[in-house]
């Protein structure tokens, strides 16, 4: 539980303001670019763009 191989995100930004889902964002680059994989769920394409590769 420590050291995920796999982290899931259902919805992240959907309870957020437009600044606050920036700022948690670019709180996941380094998680997304490290080895752990993100599997992220979002109806907000523009997060999904932006934070995810």
């Amino acid at each position: 539980m420590l050291e995920p191989q796999i982290s899931r995100l259902g919805e992240p930004p959907s309870a957020l303001d437009h600044d606050t889902a920036n700022r948690f964002g670019k709180l996941l680059i380094p998680i997304i670019k490290s080895e752990v994989g993100v599997i992220m769920i979002t109806h907000d394409l523009g997060f999904a763009e932006k934070f995810s590769d």
